[in-house]
């Protein structure tokens, strides 16, 4: 397994992140929901990274600045 940092954009990234938007969206009141879209990803202050196995993404992360020190996963 490799993790690497990522784009939104990318293709398999995309289908991964929009999987996991719609389900949470659809099984969870809006108010407990904390997933961001994929175009919100890509945007200064996010570092997104990956996990991927044989070129299979598994995982999707993001760390987003919010403050000096700190962040939001």
């Amino acid at each position: 397994m490799i993790i690497r940092s990522a784009k939104a954009a990318e293709a398999r990234v995309a289908a991964l992140i929009t999987t996991h938007f719609e389900l949470m969206r659809s099984s969870s009141p809006e108010e407990s929901c904390h997933v961001m879209p994929a175009d919100a990803l890509d945007t200064e202050g996010v570092q997104l990274l990956v996990v991927e196995k044989d070129e299979a993404v598994l995982a999707v992360g993001g760390l987003r600045h919010i403050g000096e020190g700190h962040g939001e996963l």
